[in-house]
């Protein structure tokens, strides 16, 4: 699988609390295969959701999440997963935010000391009508 080796590629040069997630992508061509009304099942799958699943347990990722670019479904939800371990990383001292290496960005110059930030969700869905982008 080419996602082990980019994967060992990316903790190779990556700070070692990087958030890694893995998103499997057209889920609408899976959705549509499954309510194939003729009774032929032409699943499209290259990976079983279990199999994908299972790998990003077995390799450390944060969470196994099917997406759809063309749909817009579950794209939000990815993105805020992510964002919610890193904020939850940040809280917990991981990152050095006046290291641009790290990757996550502090209070900038005449801000006094910690900000709200609020993360909320549309539960998965996409807040634009027409997809992705």
């Amino acid at each position: 699988m080419h996602a082990t080796d980019w994967l060992n590629d990316l903790r190779a040069i990556a700070e070692p609390d990087i958030v890694v997630i893995l998103v499997g992508n057209k889920l609408d061509c899976v959705q549509q295969s499954e309510a194939n009304p003729d009774g032929n099942k032409s699943d499209k799958r290259e990976v079983t959701f279990a199999e994908a699943q299972e790998w990003a347990r077995q390799n450390g990722v944060l969470q196994y999440v099917e997406t759809s670019a063309k749909s817009g479904e579950n794209v939000e939800a990815a993105f805020m997963r992510v964002a919610e371990r890193i904020f939850e990383n940040i809280n917990a001292g991981k990152y050095d935010l006046n290291d641009r290496r790290s990757g996550v960005k502090g209070p900038g110059p005449g801000t006094a000391g910690a900000q709200n930030i609020k993360l909320s969700s549309t539960n998965g869905k996409s807040s634009s009508a027409g997809g992705c982008c």
